[in-house]
């Protein structure tokens, strides 16, 4: 018999994913953090669920996003000489990841 896999959605208000403020990139960037499980992917992840081509790409989009108020990355400092560990990435502006509940209650 073979094994369920686990699936899982998130909830993302139609508001994010049509505001002028961010690009294409930018948001497929932020919908991939906000969602991911540990606040550490390198590069090489981003890139291999998201489809983006090149690290520059999401360095690019990441500093967008910091820009806009969108991402805080805390650099986590160096292990060894000349090897970085990997940043963390917080995602500050998370009202679209849980719906607004109307005044009344969930339904009104």
């Amino acid at each position: 018999m073979e094994a369920k896999k686990k699936t899982s959605f998130t909830q993302i208000l139609n508001e994010v994913l049509r505001t002028p403020d961010l690009s294409p990139l930018e948001l497929k960037v932020l919908l991939y953090l906000a969602t991911y499980k540990t606040p550490y992917p390198p590069y090489s992840v981003i890139m291999k669920h998201t489809g983006i081509k090149s690290q520059s790409s999401v360095r690019k989009a990441i500093k967008g996003l910091q820009d806009k108020g969108y991402l805080k990355v805390v650099k986590q400092g160096y292990s060894i000489p000349g090897h970085s560990k990997a940043n963390q990435y917080v995602v500050l502006n998370t009202k679209f990841i849980q719906p607004k509940k109307k005044k009344g209650g969930p339904y009104g």
